[in-house]
């Protein structure tokens, strides 16, 4: 079971901000935002929404793309307030999926496509650009170091509201790990020594406010860190 730390007397750290920080992207916020939307969290995921633009600093095409991704959240979070199903999508709805379609090649469009696809028997294609023969020497994918690489930690469910479970894995002949949470503004809140190769750890969150909170795997100087949505 983790230990719980009190907050109040725990100064910030460096180290947990700079975790967190690498956990912080556009893009697992919005998949985070479609958790709780498959939830029927709403008003947290377009909570989540409305900070992004200050989070990141959205601007010009970026800024507007993520409006049409709010938009199409907007729609999502009506249907499901009016007990309806993308079965059940109005006139009006259609044409405003039809126009994401056309105005985004993010999320929003992917998403609006998918619907459409599902809902009216609308069909896309989604081509890939051939690649410029003169490129496929060049291109390389950076790979993280194999220590790292062989880290596994993750935490169920997510969102969660009464209990977090981290289920963990080490790589072959190391034993101990170190497993910690901070919140939001850089505050650790809890850690446990690991003494397994694997396992499992349980978090009490019964009593801990709703938010964004980010946890790390550290194992023989290497780490491992990511991101949970607690839901009050």
């Amino acid at each position: 079971m983790m230990t719980q730390i009190e907050t109040k007397n725990y100064p910030l750290h460096e180290a947990p901000r700079s975790w967190m920080a690498a956990e912080q992207s556009a893009a697992l916020d919005r998949q985070i935002v479609d958790n709780l939307m498959e939830e029927g969290l709403t008003a947290e995921a377009l909570e989540l929404l409305g900070l992004m633009p200050a989070l990141y600093n959205l601007q010009q095409e970026a800024l507007a793309e993520h409006n049409r991704f709010v938009s199409l959240k907007n729609m999502q979070a009506n249907l499901i307030s009016s007990g309806r199903n993308l079965l059940e999508l109005q006139a009006d709805e259609i044409s405003q999926l039809e126009a994401l379609t056309e105005q985004s090649t993010g999320r929003a469009g992917k998403q609006a496509r998918n619907m459409l696809a599902f809902a009216a028997g609308y069909t896309y294609c989604d081509c890939p650009t051939p690649i410029d023969s003169s490129l496929k020497q060049t291109i390389a994918t950076a790979k993280p170091s194999g220590l790292e690489q062989l880290l596994h930690i993750e935490a169920t469910p997510n969102p969660a509201k009464h209990w977090v479970s981290f289920t963990y894995e080490l790589p072959l002949g190391i034993n101990e790990a170190v497993l910690e949470v901070a919140d939001a503004r850089g505050r650790l809140l809890g850690s446990e020594k690991l003494s397994s190769n694997k396992g499992q750890s349980l978090w009490d969150i019964r009593g801990i406010t709703g938010g964004i909170y980010y946890f790390r795997l550290t194992a023989n100087g290497f780490s491992k860190s990511g991101k949970i949505v607690i839901v009050d």
